[in-house]
């Protein structure tokens, strides 16, 4: 006698174990398997490729931002190495400690005198940027905030000289 719940666990064994084989020789599949008319499975296997990078090409993508030569984005795409191994973390710290040390004295950053900071931070070093207006984009802000966690944003709420004052005796 036919069984079909057998045969139907014997697909889908055989089904992940296809999915598993070409995820392990690299290749980005998108497979659809239809279960049943009402259920989709989707498996997607990423590539390891994207996660790897040489040694060689990330120093010379250093040394081309160092120099000048490239910009982030550029020497990211040049050498194929991740546009976030390039930044200076000591650098991009920079504004995330100056807005919690103003705000542990309770005067809290707005959004504009982040981006204002951050356009005048990378004039100060002759960071090329695509800022206009003399402050940072929104998008630039946005992807800040992504990248920095502690940092959030929130409605500002007044604070008395006396409450600000009774908050530093306790």
């Amino acid at each position: 006698m036919f069984d079909f719940g057998d045969t139907l666990a014997l697909l889908i064994g055989l089904v992940a174990s296809i999915i598993i084989i070409l995820a392990c020789l690299g290749a980005y599949v998108r497979t659809k398997v239809f279960l049943t008319p009402h259920h989709d499975i989707y498996a997607i296997a990423k590539s390891a490729e994207n996660t790897k990078w040489d040694s060689t090409y990330m120093a010379n993508a250093i040394a081309a931002v160092r120099e000048k030569r490239m910009g982030y984005l550029k020497a990211s795409q040049h050498f194929k190495v991740p546009r976030s191994t390039l930044f200076d973390k000591n650098f991009e710290s920079m504004p995330v400690d100056y807005a919690l040390n103003m705000e542990s004295k309770f005067y809290g950053l707005s959004q504009s005198d982040l981006r204002k900071m951050a356009y005048e931070l990378a004039a100060k070093n002759n960071i090329p940027n695509p800022f206009t207006n003399q402050a940072a984009g929104r998008y630039w802000l946005k992807g800040f905030l992504q990248r920095k966690k502690t940092l959030t944003v929130r409605k500002p709420t007044g604070t008395s000289y006396a409450r600000a004052h009774g908050f530093t005796n306790a």
